[in-house]
């Protein structure tokens, strides 16, 4: 449990397993809700400024999404009768950060001694 709860997207001291690959800081949560949530419900243009303020990190990104407390207003009535849908494909998102990971970081077996 311990172990879950260190990353977990729903606690916002996380520490994030993307960014320690990356090696460097997880990004405060504040501040990515702040990006995500900027652009009221543009939920495009917050999603896009949410990607870069998480460094492209898809644990990140979903973990400001659930924080962000869209989701309860959204059942709350809070954002009109229209379904939600943000445009966030979880999986699509990791695909996508370990391709351009894989692509600009040198891993030390591609080291030749």
């Amino acid at each position: 449990m311990a172990r879950h709860e260190r990353s977990c997207t729903a606690n916002p001291n996380r520490v994030c397993g993307f960014h320690e690959a990356m090696r460097i800081s997880t990004p405060e949560m504040a501040v990515l809700i702040a990006a995500f949530t900027g652009s009221g419900e543009d939920w495009e243009a917050g999603v896009k400024a949410l990607r870069e303020a998480a460094d492209g990190c898809p644990a990140c990104m979903l973990a400001a999404i659930r924080q962000s407390g869209v989701q309860r207003k959204v059942i709350a009535g809070e954002l009109g009768e229209e379904p939600l849908h943000i445009p966030f494909a979880f999986r699509e998102e990791v695909d996508a950060f370990w391709r351009v990971y894989n692509e600009t970081h040198i891993h030390d077996d591609d080291v030749a001694w």
